[in-house]
């Protein structure tokens, strides 16, 4: 899925600037700060209890066990529980 993004000179002008500085392209850095921000908002709905952790792990397209280390590094508590057979 591609989508077409229309920002103002205005909007835009601090995305080309902080790229310069970055010495990247614009759009590696709005892929970069996109990814950021979805990463913190799936963290935060998972902490609201608005989504599993199955589901957060879906929504980044990782496997869960990956999901649950992301959680460790920003230090978020998860609850694993055991079958009991």
């Amino acid at each position: 899925m591609e989508m077409l993004l229309k920002l103002s000179d205005k909007e835009l002008y601090p995305l080309v600037e902080v790229a310069k500085i970055e010495e990247k392209n614009v759009q590696s850095l709005l892929y970069t700060m996109i990814n950021q921000y979805l990463k913190n908002e799936i963290i935060n709905l998972y902490l609201k209890g608005k989504i599993s952790l199955w589901k957060a792990a879906e929504i980044m397209g990782i496997p869960l066990w990956d999901m649950v280390e992301l959680m460790e590094k920003k230090k978020v508590s998860v609850q694993i529980a055991r079958l009991q057979s």
